[in-house]
């Protein structure tokens, strides 16, 4: 573990041609700048901590095991060594609602 970039704006554009295929849309925290999610961790006999930094991907698709199949194909094509080369790949799946404006009652 070096801290060093593994996902190249190469790698990204290919995962976000991928996504775009299957789905209609996605959001994501950008690649460079200041991201706002990272961590470190000092791995034993190491001079110096592990910079970690993260990109969140969020990504809306229908509840079918079509878009499961495709993440845990995604998963693994960043988990290349030719690829990406990540030791860890996280993807988390939920159910979410995407909620309607509601009326307010007329003395709110």
């Amino acid at each position: 573990m070096t801290g060093l970039i593994v996902l190249h704006n190469g790698v990204v554009k290919l995962k976000n041609r991928k996504v775009d295929s299957v789905t209609t849309g996605f959001s994501a925290t950008a690649v460079e700048g200041s991201p706002p999610w990272f961590g470190s961790w000092l791995p034993p006999g190491a001079q110096r901590p592990v910079i970690d930094r993260h990109q969140l991907f969020v990504v809306y698709t229908p509840q079918v095991e079509e878009a499961k199949t495709f993440f845990r194909h995604l998963k693994s094509i960043l988990e290349l060594k030719e690829v990406a080369g990540q030791d860890v790949v996280l993807v988390e799946h939920t159910v979410v609602w995407l909620m309607e404006g509601g009326l307010l009652p007329p003395d709110s």
